[in-house]
């Protein structure tokens, strides 16, 4: 659902507020305010949307130890990367591809990343 909230479309009222609440899942982290914590650099916040699903594995790690009770957790620990990875797939594929989401300006010649305006796509870093 995630992903319907990145297409150039308005949405009405109950969509839209099922929508917000499904970029949680997107890893969009826009609706909890998060530029007040870590600020507004756009470089910032792709990294740590790269960086959610690996900073889990620490918490999926004590879930399998509690969760095993006494047996080898290991097996645990395996299924649960296993499992959040595979539903988070999609969103972790279109965070790496963020970056190359462009959209053409009025003058024809140059373009924007969709997530964040301010950079300009295939142009040089200063």
């Amino acid at each position: 659902l995630g992903v319907f909230d990145q297409l150039a479309m308005t949405w009405i009222d109950p969509i839209k507020g099922l929508l917000s609440l499904a970029t949680l899942f997107s890893l969009n982290f826009d609706t909890l305010k998060a530029g007040c914590v870590f600020g507004t650099d756009p470089l910032v916040h792709y990294v740590l949307r790269l960086l959610v699903l690996p900073a889990l594995v620490p918490l999926l790690w004590v879930f399998a130890y509690f969760r095993a009770r006494g047996e080898p957790f290991f097996p645990h620990f395996v299924n649960a990367v296993g499992t959040v990875f595979s539903l988070a797939f999609i969103s972790l594929v279109a965070t790496c591809l963020l970056p190359f989401v462009c959209y053409r300006h009025p003058d024809k010649v140059t373009r924007s990343m969709r997530s964040s305006p301010s950079i300009l796509c295939f142009e040089g870093g200063s």
